[in-house]
């Protein structure tokens, strides 16, 4: 499956940041999921122009951004029940592998909004070059959250804490007027793995990311 990428460097670096898109379009009804998953509003997009890092990433989610016709030949399923699946993960570990070697980076951080946190915390786990895991607003425990909003649960694989191995230090902001993901749903990851929550006031799950993160991700202490 094809995983836009998008890349900038203003000078070589040992670590490149990556940021990974969240689910994208929003569903038509609680029933009926969008023919085109491709983000109206990219927030995690937004997030990586926002980042002064010397080497910076953005990786999409599979179907999103499609190329002319290329969108019929996408299984819904990606970005449906089996947007956490081990495929996608391999399509993101070998994109990631990549731009490593085309970049010169030696280690990554990772970046996820919204769904695409879970998807940077699953690669977090499995990659030993992660050295930071940031999420915004991701249901980081996957399955707590499916309950919460009484939808089908995903594969135990899928859901970040159940996860047996460790996990880099993390940092995740959550906004205290999320709907879609409570601060109760990202305590639980914490509780089970580790990692520093901000909670943010007057931020829900869009607003006001984009806007203040060249200051939220500069006030963390991120060096290595």
């Amino acid at each position: 499956m094809g995983l836009l990428a998008l890349a900038r460097q203003s000078r070589p670096s040992e670590i490149l940041t990556v940021y990974i898109e969240g689910d994208g379009a929003p569903w038509v009804t609680p029933w009926h999921a969008p023919s085109d998953p491709t983000p109206l509003k990219p927030l995690a997009l937004a997030l990586a122009a926002a980042d002064l890092a010397p080497a910076v990433a953005y990786l999409g989610r599979p179907c999103q951004y499609p190329k002319a016709g290329a969108l019929a030949s996408c299984n819904p399923a990606w970005w449906m029940e089996r947007r956490f699946a081990p495929e996608v993960l391999a399509a993101y570990d070998r994109t990631l592998t990549q731009l490593k070697s085309q970049l010169g980076a030696q280690r990554l951080r990772l970046v996820g909004y919204s769904g695409g946190g879970v998807i940077a915390a699953l690669l977090a786990v499995q990659r030993p070059d992660v050295e930071r895991l940031l999420t915004v607003a991701a249901p980081l425990a996957l399955n707590d959250w499916t309950t919460w909003h009484a939808l089908t649960p995903f594969a135990p694989a899928s859901d970040p804490s159940w996860q047996a191995g460790p996990f880099p230090p993390s940092v995740h902001w959550v906004g205290q007027g999320d709907t879609v993901v409570p601060p109760t749903i990202v305590a639980r990851f914490i509780a089970k793995k580790g990692g520093q929550m901000v909670s943010l006031p007057g931020y829900d799950h869009q607003c006001c990311w984009a806007r203040d993160w060249a200051h939220l991700v500069s006030s963390v202490h991120l060096a290595p």
